[in-house]
């Protein structure tokens, strides 16, 4: 539990009350007036008990800053819970939250204040604990921190108030790319795997199939697990061992600067690159992603491993939420040149390029040589094979 900073309000009506009870009760007491006195006595708890009853609430009052990540695709809605403790023996009866959070989400049914501030009322009972569900709608891909929660507590009689204050909030939404429909994703093969059937497949082993997925349309018919799909009542492929692994490697290339137009593109590409991430999952391939923006250390890139199952999607997902076009990025050549000395096993690489220079098509050349599949993902959605040339060939 982290401990609150506390700023107290004005205070100068109770302490005017309280100066009036004194002063009032003075004045009883000489005169012997037992009116005055009520009068004191009653001016006197006016001045004293907010005071008392603030300080005693905001010694067991408590924010459960548990982390939490919410993951959402973009356009979409969820919910965002703040709990909270009373573990005073009086109740909360009246208090404001507010907090801040990134332009990536918006929270609804709430009041909005300018500067990305928002603000929602609560009370509490004596010794109780008690979540709060907000309403969140995801507005653009990135990670959106909720910060600077203030926490403005009153007195039941509203005459003075105490502010506590966390600026680490544990709580962070992550709004991945939305999957846009990708078209040539069944021509993606390594030279390798030809178009002609063989008797055996070198990626897999077709007599020991160790369960079904969903039917994507590139899946060949004969794969079809045809008792599975009449029991589910949706097709269902067989899924086989694996004998030699293939993955499909994300290369993103980003220029210094983006335009706005440069950037509507990109979001395009990470939206593809979402949906492959996801097909690739279902086909048991492995997933990768080279992106050459600086992180902390001696590295020239940032780099997902690659890997397929669920958790390794998920992983994807918040990997390509934390693309920002604001990032430091490091020089495309010095960046690929590093790339170039992971890629040992063949792979097809498909290549997000926003640099458009004739330079990188050299590594292009050589991993072409070295057996690699090269392929473009353009901002239309299609995967585009490259050339022995390094260009684009026409589709």
């Amino acid at each position: 539990m982290m401990p609150w900073s506390i700023r107290r309000g004005s205070t100068t009506i109770v302490e005017l009350f309280t100066i009036f009870g004194a002063v009032t009760g003075v004045i009883s007491l000489l005169f012997t007036n037992g009116m005055l006195f009520f009068a004191s006595c009653l001016l006197l708890v006016f001045g004293l008990y907010p005071r008392w009853y603030l300080n005693y609430i905001s010694k067991h009052f408590s924010f459960e800053n548990e982390k939490e990540k919410v993951y959402l695709a973009r356009g979409s809605s969820g919910e965002l819970r703040l709990s909270f403790a009373n573990h005073a023996k009086l109740p909360v009866v009246f208090a404001t939250v507010e907090l801040a959070v990134d332009d990536h989400v918006h929270i609804g049914g709430v009041k909005k204040w300018i500067g990305k501030q928002y603000q929602f009322e609560i009370s509490l009972k004596a010794s109780n604990n008690q979540s709060f569900s907000l309403p969140i709608e995801a507005l653009t891909r990135g990670v959106a921190k909720v910060k600077n929660l203030k926490v403005k507590l009153y007195d039941p009689m509203h005459l003075l108030s105490l502010t506590l204050s966390q600026d680490f909030i544990r709580k962070e939404v992550v709004i991945y790319p939305e999957q846009k429909p990708v078209r040539g994703s069944e021509t993606l093969k390594l030279p390798i795997e030809g178009d002609h059937p063989h008797p055996t497949s070198l990626f897999q082993d077709i007599t020991s199939p160790i369960g079904t997925r969903e039917y994507l349309p590139s899946d060949p018919l004969k794969h079809v697990h045809w008792k599975a799909s009449a029991r589910t009542g949706q097709l269902q492929t067989k899924i086989f061992e694996k004998t030699v692994g293939m993955t499909w490697t994300f290369v993103i290339l980003l220029s210094k600067e983006l335009t706005k137009a440069a950037r509507l593109e990109l979001e395009n590409q990470l939206s593809y690159v979402a949906t492959l991430c996801h097909e690739a999952s279902q086909r048991g391939i492995d997933t990768e992603i080279f992106i050459n923006t600086k992180p902390m250390g001696r590295s020239l890139f940032h780099h997902l491993e690659a890997g397929c199952d669920r958790h390794h999607v998920i992983k994807a997902m918040e990997f390509l939420a934390l693309i920002q076009p604001v990032q430091i990025k490091t020089l495309p050549l010095e960046a690929l040149r590093e790339m170039d000395r992971t890629f040992r096993e063949r792979r097809v690489i498909l290549i997000i390029d926003q640099v458009r220079q004739t330079a990188p098509s050299r590594f292009y050349q050589k991993w072409l040589r070295n057996g690699h599949a090269l392929y473009f993902i353009d901002p239309e959605g299609m995967i585009i094979p490259i050339s022995a040339g390094g260009e684009r060939l026409a589709t």
